[in-house]
């Protein structure tokens, strides 16, 4: 409502509203949807509620004070309270996605044709890397690891070199 009551103006509400509930209702109404909806949630009240109650104290005998009041509150913009910042650690900006880890894991079962594939590309290939045998047979480290310690045991492999340099050979 944009409208600034004076006190005759005051007074002459006050005694329609006091007489005639709709009246009241409506006037009720109009400062209603001029009233900031953030400072009537500070009351908890409902569209509702706050139209029933205002229509009441309309009708009582201090109309008078409740319009000024009214003109007053209708003249307050509530701002919303600033939000404080986060502690800790900022969301996540998008979703992980796994990455890649070496070659694709092989079951238990499929370890003896990997261990057959390693024989077999090694007598194709002697004096071969790890490197070029983990090219061939595609298996994590763990397990490129226990199936050459194996093939050492067994004694059908011979290593030449040590650690990144060692090049195999079948025996």
């Amino acid at each position: 409502m944009n409208l600034t009551l004076n006190k005759e103006i005051v007074g002459h509400v006050a005694g329609l509203v006091q007489k005639d509930k709709k009246a009241a209702q409506n006037v009720a109404q109009q400062y209603l949807d001029a009233i900031d909806k953030s400072a009537m949630a500070n009351y908890l009240l409902g569209n509702g509620q706050a139209l029933e109650l205002l229509t009441a104290r309309l009708m009582s005998d201090k109309a008078v004070n409740v319009l000024s009041q009214l003109d007053e509150l209708s003249k307050i913009v509530v701002e919303p309270a600033p939000v404080a910042p986060r502690r800790g650690r900022p969301p996540k900006s998008k979703a992980r996605t796994a990455k890649p880890r070496g070659a694709a894991k092989v079951s238990r079962v499929d370890s003896v044709k990997a261990k057959a594939e390693i024989k077999k590309f090694i007598a194709k290939h002697p004096g071969t890397t790890r490197k070029a045998i983990n090219a061939a047979v595609p298996l994590s480290t763990a397990q490129y690891n226990r199936i050459m310690k194996e093939l050492k045991k067994e004694k059908v492999l011979k290593q030449a070199g040590q650690r990144a340099k060692a090049t195999y050979s079948v025996k």
